[in-house]
């Protein structure tokens, strides 16, 4: 099974690069075995257009990346798996808005009381959200694309500030690097047998 984890900035994922001993077999494209990790870069947009020539390429996917925590449940480097996704750049994709868009949207369509929701959006923001705890700028675009593609994924999100500019930069570096085992754990779970061929002791 080939997996791509997708992360915007190489500082959020350079942990988990080190620790499969991945190397840059194309720009931005880092990969050992049946293991790639691709740097797609900060945007909606970003997202979308890197992550959709590679789609038909590999069997699961994985992001894992940083984001703003919008309430006092989650501190930062708490790690959390969002279950609903909400494009907040877009209008009428509030929580229990009657909105035509909202009826057919899968990733909309995941956002339920009680389960942790992620907006993303093309800037850094403080305010509340309707329907989400946390904000990021990737991860509605790379749910969107799986729902497309009936691919195999999970999400992972590092708080690193509170949707705040300065702060995000004093921790997106070491997010990473205090729940690497979780993540570790994750993806091992998904190589299977391949996982041994990363052990260091190999």
């Amino acid at each position: 099974m080939k997996i791509l984890i997708a992360s915007a900035l190489y500082e959020e994922v350079l942990p988990i690069i080190k620790h499969y001993s991945l190397t840059e077999t194309e720009p931005r494209l880092f990969s050992r075995g049946n293991l790639s990790l691709l740097i797609t870069g900060v945007g909606l947009l970003r997202v979308a257009a890197e992550l959709s020539v590679k789609m038909a390429e590999y069997d699961y996917f994985f992001n894992i990346g940083t984001c703003g925590s919008l309430s006092d449940k989650y501190g930062v480097y708490d790690i959390i798996e969002p279950r609903g996704f909400i494009q907040g750049d877009f209008d009428g994709f509030e929580l229990d808005t009657p909105n035509p868009a909202n009826r057919f949207d899968p990733c909309y369509l995941k956002l339920k009381e009680g389960v942790p929701g992620l907006c993303s959006v093309n800037r850094f923001i403080t305010e509340p959200v309707d329907g989400a705890e946390l904000v990021d700028m990737e991860g509605y675009a790379f749910v969107a694309l799986m729902e497309k593609w009936h691919k195999p994924y999970r999400v992972f999100k590092i708080v690193s500030d509170s949707g705040d500019h300065d702060e995000f930069h004093d921790t997106v570096s070491r997010c990473v690097e205090k729940n690497l085992e979780f993540i570790t754990k994750a993806v091992d779970a998904v190589l299977g047998e391949d996982a041994a061929l990363f052990d260091k002791k190999n």
